[in-house]
């Protein structure tokens, strides 16, 4: 039970490093975003209230 435990948390760690890499280059693209300018065209909806 032990060793099935570890791999539990050892798969969780891998998943939330993933999600933080996703998150980390949504928010470089965020920021692209916003140093382009707001003449820019949004790359998506969420983006429309910085327009």
């Amino acid at each position: 039970a032990e060793r099935e435990s570890g791999q539990g948390l050892g798969q969780m760690a891998e998943g939330r490093t993933r999600e933080a890499e996703e998150t980390a280059i949504h928010i470089e693209r965020i920021r692209e975003t916003l140093a382009a300018g707001p003449g820019q065209p949004s790359p998506g909806p969420g983006n429309r209230a910085t327009a």
